[in-house]
């Protein structure tokens, strides 16, 4: 418990720091985990659940809705502002992205896109999404899937690139 409110108490900057750091974000656990992120600038509803092996770039470009939730690595690259809407799970082994570097720029500059990914949607395991490609409400993303353009509502894809494969019924989804 020490180390927890002597993390909490450090300076922002340290702190990002450390929380870059699997170790300190496992020993800091579930609670302190949320605090630390909301210190950073995040902005995290109620009844989440971030699990330690969550990785956060920018925390203060994050909204969290209520009852999410993140299982397993999860790295959420937020250089541009990402949401995730209520009742969102995100399964094991998840990269979400928000820039990339201009391959025809001599300079490398990097552009970016904003990302939303919509109420009840279920993210599977082993998936990518790109900048732009926000994910609609009650939306399935299958395991091993890489989002390349937005996901309609309340459908199913799949595949490397995303591709629609089915459709969900329209009722709010309750993960817990």
């Amino acid at each position: 418990m020490r180390l927890v409110v002597r993390a909490l108490m450090l300076r922002p900057a340290t702190l990002q720091k450390l929380f870059e750091q699997f170790v300190f974000r496992k020993a800091l656990g579930a609670e302190a985990r949320l605090l630390a992120l909301r210190l950073l600038g995040a902005d995290i509803g109620d009844d989440v659940f971030i699990g330690a092996r969550v990785w956060v770039r920018h925390p203060k470009n994050l909204t969290i809705g209520d009852g999410t939730s993140f299982h397993g690595t999860v790295c959420i690259d937020s250089c541009e502002h990402v949401r995730f809407g209520r009742q969102v799970l995100v399964n094991d082994d998840a990269t979400f992205l928000t820039g990339e570097h201009d391959v025809n720029s001599s300079t490398f500059a990097t552009t970016g896109e904003p990302l939303t990914v919509g109420d009840y949607a279920w993210l599977t395991q082993k998936i990518i999404v790109l900048p732009g490609a926000n994910i609609g409400e009650g939306a399935v993303v299958g395991a091993g899937s890489v989002v390349t353009r937005p996901v309609e509502p309340y459908t199913v894809v799949a595949g490397n690139p995303a591709r629609k494969i089915a459709s969900r019924e329209r009722k709010p989804y309750r993960y817990s």
